[in-house]
């Protein structure tokens, strides 16, 4: 799985370098349809899946917005992302509903929003604190905070929040740098 994670982060890395600024000047961040690919790293908020998984753990997500209602300011973005590490695996398929400052109020293009989301999460702990280890599928919610630098990236924050998995928190933040292809 871990040359899996390389292969896709080599793959996606080489298509925004080759393909993907045309396709950004010619369409809207927000059109329907629009895709992104993030890369950054996923901080688990327990100490029982920080021993399964580290730290700071690499996590690479793709976007595609499925809706978009100007006047309301609002988009709908579809995402699914991958995070591994020794023990502890996640794949987030989420839905998010984000709000963004269209008017530009502010000097920042930012945006934020919520959102659900099926994680299917593996955690194979040992010792005092074991787990199933077993592949389980969990709901559960999200927060998002974004900043668009310019029209094709941006920077993006996610708090995950799955159910437990065997009793144990999992959930944690999600820091990432996107490039709208």
């Amino acid at each position: 799985m871990k040359n899996l994670l390389r292969v896709a982060t080599i793959c996606g890395l080489s298509l925004l370098t080759f393909g993907g600024s045309a396709q950004a000047q010619t369409r809207s961040k927000y059109e329907v349809n629009a895709s992104a690919i993030k890369l950054g790293f996923y901080s688990p908020g327990s100490g029982q899946a920080r021993s399964g998984g580290g730290t700071h753990i690499l996590s690479i997500e793709g976007d595609t917005v499925v809706q978009h209602v100007p006047e309301r300011n609002e988009t709908s973005v579809l995402s699914v992302g991958y995070i591994e590490r020794d023990n502890l695996r996640i794949i987030p398929i989420t839905l998010s509903q984000l709000t963004h400052d269209a008017k530009r109020t502010s000097s920042y293009d930012y945006y934020y929003g919520y959102g659900l989301g099926i994680y299917s999460a593996r955690l194979n702990l040992g010792g005092t604190e074991t787990t199933s280890g077993a592949t389980k599928t969990l709901i559960g919610a999200h927060f998002v905070l974004g900043l668009n630098l310019t029209e094709t990236t941006f920077l993006e924050t996610r708090y995950l929040y799955p159910a437990k998995y065997d009793d144990k928190f999992i959930g944690g933040l999600q820091v990432m740098y996107g490039i709208r292809l």
